[in-house]
């Protein structure tokens, strides 16, 4: 597994697969840019799908698979080096905890994390390259 360079937020994730241009920022970063995502991301995808927010053309499982490993999206799984960065977090920071957690992901690995979450663009805790929407 290669280093990421940047990691996206779940909404940052599904917009660049499903062709949104709210991603029109993320695809105008440098050919060499590195993607991962949080595994959180996955269950969160998969939590939108059968809640009916967002339409996939395959089963979840193909899906994932399709849209991380053909477009070389790196999962980071949680760890306990990333469980312990969430301690660093401020209470105040944000109430979700998958936006808790896929943003200390992006702290332990020390890369920018590419969201348009107003809760945590606006906390300046992270170093964040922030799409335009």
């Amino acid at each position: 597994m290669k280093n990421i360079s940047h990691l996206l937020d779940t909404h940052a994730w599904l917009w660049l697969i499903l062709g949104d241009p709210r991603a029109e920022a993320i695809k105008n970063l440098p050919d060499d840019s590195i993607f991962g995502i949080s595994s959180i991301t996955l269950w969160e995808t998969i939590l939108l799908h059968q809640k009916n927010r967002i339409h996939l053309h395959l089963s979840p499982q193909e899906f994932i698979d399709t849209y991380t490993e053909s477009i070389g999206i790196q999962i980071i799984d949680l760890s306990k080096p990333i469980l312990f960065e969430l301690l660093k977090l401020p209470q105040t920071f944000h109430d979700d905890p998958d936006d808790r957690m896929i943003t200390a992901t992006a702290l332990h690995h020390q890369v920018p994390l590419i969201t348009a979450d107003r809760r945590i663009i606006e906390s300046g805790i992270a170093s964040l390259e922030v799409m335009k929407l």
